[in-house]
């Protein structure tokens, strides 16, 4: 019993946490309306389910920065190339 309260607790503290953070992006976005319902709800939901949203935020900013370091990495060759 006491490790379902523990898990409980745990998974209610990353819940915050991840309420707290997308609060702030959210706040911070000028695109999104604050006064939109569904914005709120989709806020709620993602804070929620962080089990499926955390590791969907973490692959899709890895793909973004993997793209960026191909591009750089392109910049770069061709500045070599170029140069030479």
């Amino acid at each position: 019993m006491k490790i379902l309260t523990i898990l409980g607790l745990i998974y209610g503290l990353v819940v915050l946490s991840n309420f707290l953070v997308y609060l702030v992006v959210f706040f911070r976005d000028s695109s999104t309306p604050k006064t939109d319902c569904s914005s709120w709800v989709v806020l709620g939901l993602a804070s929620l389910l962080w089990p499926i949203a955390l590791p969907l935020s973490y692959l899709e900013r890895r793909a973004k920065m993997r793209k960026l370091h191909t591009h750089c990495y392109q910049v770069q060759q061709l500045n070599a190339y170029y140069i030479s």
